[in-house]
């Protein structure tokens, strides 16, 4: 059961991925710090329903960086949800 959705973003600090190639170790450092996944206010099923389609958007500093519509997506909101729980457990805890 899939309580409600949230917009999210996934930073890299190519810095710091990119030294510890160099270096051959493994480039997790660059995913793992601090607000690395902020996400939005999570919208419940019962209020907004299922994802399938929606703009997202992306600005920094009032420049458009990506824009797209949850439609487009290679793999939908429940294929996702499907696979990852398969890989971790999603739970609310």
């Amino acid at each position: 059961m899939v309580f409600g959705y949230a917009v999210g973003l996934d930073m890299t600090r190519r810095d710091l991925q990119l030294e510890a190639r160099d270096k051959g170790r493994p480039w997790d450092t660059g995913k793992n710090f601090d607000f690395s996944a902020p996400i939005g206010p999570i919208r419940p099923v019962e209020t907004g329903g299922h994802v399938s389609a929606g703009r997202i958007c992306l600005t920094v500093n009032g420049v458009t960086k990506q824009d797209g519509d949850i439609a487009d997506m290679i793999w939908d909101c429940a294929e996702t949800i499907a696979y990852i729980s398969r890989l971790r457990p999603l739970d609310a805890r």
